[in-house]
């Protein structure tokens, strides 16, 4: 794929504003299915190929506990081909992240955005308590410190402890280029009474010996030092010594530590998710410790510098996932979100500026075009708005290229009544189907769990970014189906086509392989009459087989043009009737028609 703009890009806003066409008189168009020997095999042409793809994935770089470890791994489980990564474009590179805490108060501001602290104790402790006191502080800070003071009840150990809450979880990133300056104050310390900061890290698939698991870096001041593990392997501590009545300035890097304490997992591979300060008591101990200037340093400013250092990342996941093939995306998140795939890789730079949301439709169109001019494929995610019909028929599919369809089930619906009012519009937008899986725990328990495929040539990035721009897609619910799906028309398999044909009646061949065999199959022809905004309802007509209706996983049924129809389908499971499978569609237009993409054209 070229990274220069496509010439279909340059057309899609054009604004639909007709009347409402009348629509043919007639009938639906379906004839008795036919049921001899397929004309094509599963569906495919020979120099294509199902890729499978997770094409919304966030790693240790975005808000959650998730990484690229964890989603590997289920990827390589499940044979699936290719991983994007589309963490927050802003996130990737720190954009107006949190710079300091400076411990005045439980709620304390900067650039206007609030960092919050919650207190936790546990059984094992009486006398717990925090202050936020004027003297002492840190010499190096004007204001006033955190001072927690805590006592263990009898024989029990317990915790007391401080959770940081960030506006947005504007810390929340990979620790690989971050120091954490940090001023401790121990006023009363034991073996068995321990200050300490712990940063709540990222969750990894069992390694080492370890079970699978959220891994814990904790710095504690007195008692033993050096490095060593805990609780499983997944607790990794730093011993410090504690010079009591002295404040110590300190310098943490994680990402050091981390090599220490886990050789064989990519430390940089882990995020600073949340950060607790805190202390541990045990056989009724004291502990007192006070807490000052806390500053996070980052080596990435630039949109370039977070781009490199996901790449590093993925490179060196390489060796470990072989038969998984990796290509970095972005989530482009301070305008109405949308994964930016492809192209140049540019992301727009935000500078320092805190990351404010512009929500507007005009920023999701110029930011549509900007990432058009580089190159770049573009998806509408998770796009729930009321206004969704609307917004696609007036602005050509907001000038996307793909739209997340298969989304949360309750959405979904929504969403698919769209698409089908945008598709009746000759809006030309491919749909997919995500995970936007934060956690990397397991997708298969996750309530969203698409993977799409395409028909591709193979895994090479052009190659399934070419597919997608010509809606050879579908996607489906891995825990209960993975067969293949493909619509032929006039003997041409080719999902996302449009079909330009003087003939007024068109064989259309569905191919839907390994289909469960209580599944249900919803054939959905819809009319293809741009009313544009005046009616902003689809026009369709279902019709609902048995799988046993697929013969050697095909069935084939005679459509009537009309003035221009659309034909998809989707596969439900037979019990709850749910959407497992979802194929894109594929127009069938007559002569005469305007405004269809070089890359979908098919002329018969």
């Amino acid at each position: 794929m070229s990274s220069a703009p496509r010439s279909s890009f340059l057309s899609r806003r054009s604004v639909l504003l007709g009347a409402a066409a009348a629509a043919t008189a007639g009938t639906l168009g379906f004839h008795d299915a036919v049921r001899p020997t397929p004309v094509f095999a599963a569906g495919t042409r020979p120099d294509l190929k199902p890729v499978s793809m997770a094409m919304h994935l966030h790693s240790s770089f975005s808000e959650g506990i998730a990484t690229y470890d964890a989603h590997l791994f289920q990827a390589r489980e499940m044979g699936l081909d290719v991983c994007w990564w589309t963490d927050h474009d802003f996130r990737q590179m720190a954009a107006g992240y949190r710079q300091a805490v400076r411990f005045d108060s439980r709620v304390e501001k900067e650039n206007n955005r609030d960092w919050t602290w919650s207190v936790a104790q546990n059984a094992g402790v009486v006398n717990g308590s925090y202050t936020f006191v004027a003297e002492p502080r840190s010499p190096r800070e004007e204001g006033k410190a955190m001072r927690l003071t805590a006592t263990a009840a009898g024989d029990a150990a317990g915790r007391y402890t401080m959770l940081g809450t960030a506006w947005n979880s504007t810390y929340s990133t990979s620790y690989s280029d971050t120091t954490l300056e940090i001023d401790v104050l121990v006023e009363q310390a034991s073996d068995s009474a321990v200050p300490f900061i712990e940063i709540l890290s990222s969750y990894r698939p069992a390694t080492g010996g370890r079970a699978a698991g959220s891994y814990v870096l904790q710095y504690r001041f007195g008692g033993r030092q050096g490095h060593w593990t805990e609780n499983g392997g997944l607790t990794g501590v730093i011993g410090l010594p504690a010079r009591v009545g002295q404040w110590q300035q300190l310098a943490l890097r994680p990402v050091e530590d981390h090599r220490i304490l886990w050789p064989d997992t990519v430390a940089e591979d882990a995020s600073l998710w949340r950060l607790r300060f805190g202390l541990g008591v045990e056989q009724g101990s004291s502990a007192t410790a006070y807490f000052d200037r806390l500053r996070f340093v980052r080596e990435r400013h630039t949109p370039a510098d977070g781009v490199r250092l996901l790449q590093q990342i993925s490179d060196t996941y390489k060796v470990r996932y072989p038969d998984v093939t990796q290509y970095p995306a972005a989530e482009i998140s301070l305008v109405e979100h949308m994964n930016a795939f492809g192209g140049d890789d540019a992301l727009p730079d935000y500078g320092a500026q805190a990351p404010g949301k512009d929500g507007s439709l005009e920023a999701q169109l110029k930011m549509v075009d900007w990432l058009h001019g580089h190159g770049r494929l573009v998806c509408l995610n998770h796009p729930w708005s009321n206004k969704l019909a609307e917004q696609l028929v007036a602005t050509n599919g907001m000038g996307a290229d793909m739209i997340e369809v298969g989304i949360g089930y309750a959405n979904m619906l929504k969403v698919i009544g769209a698409f089908d009012t945008a598709a009746r519009n000759g809006v030309f937008i491919t749909a997919n189907g995500v995970t936007d899986d934060h956690n990397g725990t397991n997708w298969m328990r996750e309530g969203t769990r698409w993977i799409t495929y395409a028909w591709s040539t193979g895994t090479e990035r052009d190659a399934v970014l070419k597919a997608s721009d010509e809606g050879q897609l579908w996607f489906v619910d891995p825990l209960h189906y993975r067969g293949e799906m493909q619509i032929s028309v006039q003997g041409r398999p080719r999902m996302g086509a449009v079909h330009v044909t003087p003939a007024r009646s068109v064989p259309v061949h569905l191919t839907a392989t390994d289909l469960p065999s209580d599944a249900l199959v919803d054939i959905i022809v819809g009319e293809v009459d741009r009313p544009g905004l005046a009616d902003l309802t689809p026009a369709i007509t279902t019709t609902t087989v048995p799988a046993s209706a697929f013969v050697d996983g095909t069935y084939k049924f005679q459509m009537n043009r009309r003035g221009g129809r659309y034909v998809r389908f989707v596969v439900r499971h037979g019990g709850s009737g749910a959407i497992i499978g979802f194929a894109n569609p594929v127009w069938v237009l007559g002569e005469g028609a305007t405004d269809v993409p070089a890359s979908r054209m098919v002329l018969s």
